[in-house]
């Protein structure tokens, strides 16, 4: 399948022959070289002439181009003679010397890089072409990869431009070069590509020719029924265009994909159709290839006697046009229509002549892949070569720079010697008048320096001042309020009464949880508290006060640090939410849960009270009337801008209050900080 589908994009993708010279334009440009102003005009003018004569008279057009070279060195304008260099490198691409041709490319892009600093669009209109050219002659000596990057190159430079035929150029060569490669996939989509830019270009036959490229890539791709239905689709198509050679070659892939479907008779009609057409149009050398095809649907449909015929016919063309490759294919088919027919003795004679025409073959195969690996190997000596010349060109461009240099050096030394005398010789007045001042300025800045000491002694001493100061504050802040707390701990166990004895508890309680704070930043480094060894601190304190035992009284305290200013009503919300669940969460005096933690969130934190108790009343969500310490509780986190909430446990069951307080800023979340920090 793969053979056919390549077979038949030699005749999809084919370029017919330029038409006839008009003898009127020619004349009308060789009258234009005699009154051409410049040698970049006559440039111009001489390569038209070789366009003109490119298909027809091959050495004229050679003659031509060489003269627009001539005549494009001596205007000094690169893109001239980057152009007329393309046109005699595409001309020894026709003549077979692929390796004239790619040194003359390797040339006009270099020309295209002196041509950006001045015209940045015909830069790149210049290197868009080559690139086209240049990958067709990496192509055509076996180099595929470079033939791609080369077309892909092409492709970008021209759609930067947008120059919708150098792109559709490109397109075209991208779709021919994955094809033969086997990749179906890629092969379709560059057609698709080409076909939407010749349609744009408003070239209806070659828009025509691309559709039938990706009908061929389907037949590529193992989808032969889709491939056909493309076909038809081209058929349909050109010929309401009146295109009767984009008609006769989907006809010809037509039947090749209907044979590859399995459905000969159809595929036969087909051809015999396009067949007609081809003999009647421009792609008689296209003859032999419909023939064969023929001949093979026929086999396949039983029509023998029509297939023999066929492939006779094709074998006479195939000799005819000197085609080995075709005459190949031609005794093939006929080899098999005679071995269907029966007749295996001339089925054995016409596959005899196979297998010699395959020798030869193979033959000129070896010869053109040596003759590739020849071209490649030369191409690659030029390069070095040129490589080679443009070094020692610039060693010697770097001597000569050197030498300039030196003596420009040495000049410039000179001059600056005079100048250096003088500005010494002045320098050394400067200099002891320098000195003067200098003795002066270093006595006024050690008289300085000794103030400034003097000053960040006294700055340090002060400070050492302050923090003992700041630490005995704290220290008697703290034993006083010890003192208040034992008063108010001997009030209470000399009342009789129930509800103030509690009330008194509860005074101790809070007095003691700032009592703590105290006691914490004078143990720490005075600014800040290790949190979780606060309120832990508290939460003994307060079991011990509520006779209850550490093990009921869960903590879950993470290590966090925080200020004086966060740390006091944090510690007295924590404080009057465990006495709280101590004093009303279990009222038939059981034994319980009460469970106290501290989590840091983002940017906040949070402070968890909850028990396994009676839980709260239903439908209670703030503190009750009467209730002052878990009023209280809602008034300190309010102060600090927190909220606090309060309902029911889903760990224990019973009640939950939680205190959310912002995190205090500059403050780290690590205890270790904490601890490096403590005297």
């Amino acid at each position: 399948m793969r053979r056919l589908a390549v077979a038949v994009l030699a005749v999809l993708v084919s370029v017919p022959a330029a038409p006839a010279q008009d003898a009127a334009v020619v004349d009308s440009l060789e009258r234009a070289i005699q009154v051409a102003r410049t040698d970049a005009d006559r440039a111009a003018v001489l390569v038209q002439l070789s366009e003109l004569h490119r298909y027809t008279d091959l050495e004229q057009a050679f003659a031509f181009a060489r003269q627009a070279v001539a005549a494009a060195e001596r205007s000094g304008d690169p893109f001239r003679e980057g152009e007329a260099l393309y046109h005699l490198a595409v001309l020894h691409q026709m003549a077979g010397e692929p390796a004239r041709a790619l040194v003359l490319h390797e040339r006009v892009g270099e020309l295209a890089q002196r041509v950006a600093r001045s015209s940045p669009e015909r830069s790149r209109r210049l290197a868009a072409d080559n690139a086209v050219a240049r990958g067709v002659v990496l192509r055509d000596v076996g180099d595929a990869g470079g033939a791609a990057e080369e077309y892909l190159r092409a492709l970008r430079l021209a759609e930067a431009d947008g120059r919708r035929r150098t792109a559709a150029s490109a397109l075209l060569e991208l779709h021919e070069l994955y094809l033969e490669r086997g990749e179906a996939g890629l092969a379709r989509d560059y057609a698709r590509r080409a076909r939407e830019e010749y349609g744009a270009l408003g070239d209806t036959a070659t828009e025509l020719r691309m559709m039938g490229a990706e009908a061929a890539a389907l037949l590529l791709g193992g989808d032969p029924e889709g491939a056909a239905e493309a076909y038809r689709r081209v058929v349909r198509q050109a010929r309401a265009a009146g295109q009767r050679m984009p008609e006769a070659q989907a006809l010809l892939g037509l039947g090749q994909s209907l044979v590859a479907a399995g459905r000969p008779s159809e595929a036969a009609d087909a051809l015999e159709s396009g067949l007609v057409r081809v003999r009647e149009g421009e792609l008689r050398d296209d003859v032999p290839e419909f023939l064969v095809v023929l001949s093979e649907a026929e086999r396949l449909a039983g029509r023998l006697s029509a297939a023999v015929g066929h492939a006779e016919e094709a074998v006479r063309a195939a000799e005819g046009m000197g085609s080995l490759g075709l005459g190949a294919e031609a005794r093939g088919a006929l080899a098999a229509a005679l071995a269907a027919t029966g007749d295996h003795r001339a089925a054995y004679e016409e596959r005899v002549r196979l297998a010699g025409l395959r020798n030869v073959l193979q033959s000129r195969e070896r010869a053109d892949a040596l003759a590739d690996a020849e071209v490649r190997y030369e191409v690659d000596r030029r390069r070095r070569e040129a490589e080679a010349a443009g070094q020692r060109a610039e060693i010697a461009e770097l001597q000569t720079d050197r030498q300039r240099a030196w003596l420009v050096g040495s000049a410039v030394a000179l001059v600056l010697l005079g100048a250096l005398v003088a500005a010494l010789w002045r320098t050394a007045r400067l200099q002891r008048r320098a000195n003067g001042l200098l003795t002066e300025r270093a006595a006024e800045v050690d008289r300085q320096r000794a103030e400034v000491e003097a000053a960040l002694d006294r700055t340090e001493r002060l400070l050492g001042e302050r923090e003992v100061l700041l630490r005995e504050v704290h220290h008697r802040v703290k034993n006083n309020l010890q003192v208040v707390a034992s008063l108010v701990n001997l009030q209470a166990d000399g009342v009789g009464d129930g509800a103030a004895q509690a009330a008194l508890r509860q005074m101790r309680a809070r007095v003691e949880a700032m009592a703590l704070v105290h006691r914490r930043l004078y143990d720490d480094d005075l600014r800040t508290v290790d949190a979780a060894a606060y309120l832990g601190d508290l939460a003994g304190l307060l079991a011990g006060t509520y006779g209850w035992s550490e093990a009921e009284l869960e903590t879950d305290l993470a290590p966090v640090v925080l200020d004086a200013d966060t740390a006091v009503p944090l510690g007295l919300a924590a404080a009057e939410l465990v006495a709280n669940a101590f004093e009303h969460a279990f009222p038939a005096g059981g034994a319980g849960r009460v469970r106290l933690a501290l989590s840091r969130e983002v940017g906040r934190l949070r402070l968890v009270v909850e028990d396994d108790g009676v839980g709260l009343q239903e439908g209670l969500t703030g503190p009750p009337t009467g209730s002052l310490g878990l009023q209280l509780a809602s008034d300190l986190a309010a102060q600090v801008g927190g909220a606090f909430e309060m309902g029911r446990s889903e760990r224990l069951g019973g009640a939950r209050f939680v205190v959310e307080v912002p995190a205090p800023r500059g403050l780290g979340a690590s205890l270790a900080r904490a601890a490096t920090d403590r005297p």
